[in-house]
């Protein structure tokens, strides 16, 4: 008797969200902070490995009284899209991995499209793991479009910025990748618009010293 393959889920979904882009991107791109906006699904977090455009996680999460333990890769490789994956197999979970995309529609709005595709494995029905999938797409989405539209998203990000010493450096960072990202290959070499990139933020950073300890 030949073994029946597992069924692979997916879904996805696309919502607009009156808040500019940058903030937008910026939250789903912290992913240390996600429990700002995700609820008490994510009951611990811990960053393996950290680098430019790249960070592996491990989660321990819980839903409808299930607990899951698993990691995952999360990649800014792509301008304007951020993707993650499970490098490999963790107790229930065989596969996780998904994306988001986002599009800048102007006036302060933004659309982003979100796309999960799951394999839950073991003694769970199968109507759960449909439940799960949905409660995952509606975190993603409406749980996100609410944080950052809100007052609270604002504080944090401004915190944040105090805490990591000066809202203005992690501004011009910002802009500036973006930036890098939006000029098309033909002008410049990726490896010469991020050596210009990294000139200014030292430079920025110089300054910013320089105004703390000595104006």
């Amino acid at each position: 008797e030949k073994k029946r393959k597992p069924k692979v889920g997916r879904m996805e979904r696309r919502v607009k969200i009156n808040a500019p882009l940058s903030r937008v991107y910026r939250v789903c791109s912290d992913y240390e902070h996600y429990r700002d906006w995700t609820g008490n699904g994510i009951k611990k977090c811990v960053v393996q490995e950290k680098r430019q455009g790249f960070q592996h996680i491990l989660y321990t999460t819980g839903v409808f009284g299930l607990t899951f333990n698993f990691a995952l890769y999360w990649s800014t490789a792509v301008p304007n899209k951020i993707t993650f994956r499970n490098p490999s197999p963790m107790g229930a979970v065989h596969l996780l991995k998904g994306e988001y995309t986002f599009t800048d529609l102007g006036d302060g709005k933004c659309s982003v499209h979100f796309q999960i595709i799951a394999d839950i494995r073991g003694p769970i029905p199968h109507f759960v793991k449909i439940a799960i999938a949905r409660l995952i797409v509606h975190i993603a989405l409406d749980d996100l479009n609410t944080y950052v539209c809100s007052d609270r998203c604002i504080q944090n990000l401004a915190k944040y910025d105090k805490e990591a010493g000066g809202g203005a450096l992690h501004t011009i960072r910002t802009q500036l990748t973006r930036l890098c990202n939006d000029v098309p290959d033909g002008i410049m070499k990726e490896k010469s618009l991020k050596a210009v990139v990294k000139g200014v933020v030292r430079l920025a950073m110089a300054g910013l010293l320089f105004k703390r300890f000595f104006c």
